[in-house]
């Protein structure tokens, strides 16, 4: 009986996921179960514009999916980031990384895609399943990599900074400083920089 259960809810989620697929030039990546007492994440791939250049291989946003209520909603405002792969990943479908109860991802500027030789990379943290969404970095830095001190209680992350001040941030700025952000709430704490 409870495997008919699960094979018709299965189906049901199926159907709806699909015909939320077909909707423009987007698509619906395979699902990441975030929480296994409610939770998959489903990465959009591509874009709703059906003349973009983007390609299904970037992530326009995450359709969370509580299979246990039904109810679904995007992670992202619309039309505002692309999720991207992190550095420690080549693959696109792990961009998520788990720590205790947060996923951290990193994700750029809708508007930044088209932007030559510039980055903007940021990082965002939710729980798993997919509250409490935090913005930890902002678009003036560019976040390139991520230690995580798990007994410790924190992750630091290495930032860029926009030395010349251009609004382009690239292989040119040479100035990077560190960001603790605490592991119990997200807090983010004093930068750690190089004494003047």
């Amino acid at each position: 009986m409870l495997q008919l259960k699960q094979l018709l809810t299965f189906s049901l989620i199926f159907s709806f996921l699909t015909s939320y697929a077909q909707k423009g030039g987007e698509q619906l990546g395979k699902e990441i179960l975030t929480d296994s007492t409610s939770t998959f994440f489903f990465p959009i791939r591509g874009d709703a514009n059906e003349n973009s250049k983007i390609g299904n291989n970037k992530i326009s946003n995450i359709l969370v999916y509580d299979f246990i209520t039904e109810e679904q909603r995007l992670l992202f405002p619309k039309d505002s980031f692309y999720v991207i792969s992190s550095w420690r990943y080549r693959e696109v479908s792990q961009f998520l990384t788990y720590i205790k109860n947060w996923i951290f991802m990193c994700a750029v500027p809708q508007q930044d895609v088209w932007t030559e030789n510039c980055s903007h990379t940021m990082m965002f943290a939710c729980d798993r399943k997919g509250n409490q969404l935090r913005q930890l970095t902002d678009a003036s830095e560019n976040c390139v990599d991520m230690s995580i001190y798990e007994k410790q209680g924190f992750v630091l992350l290495k930032m860029q900074v926009d030395k010349n001040k251009n609004g382009c941030i690239n292989f040119k700025d040479d100035e990077f400083y560190y960001k603790r952000v605490n592991l119990k709430d997200l807090e983010v704490r004093k930068n750690i920089i190089l004494p003047k």
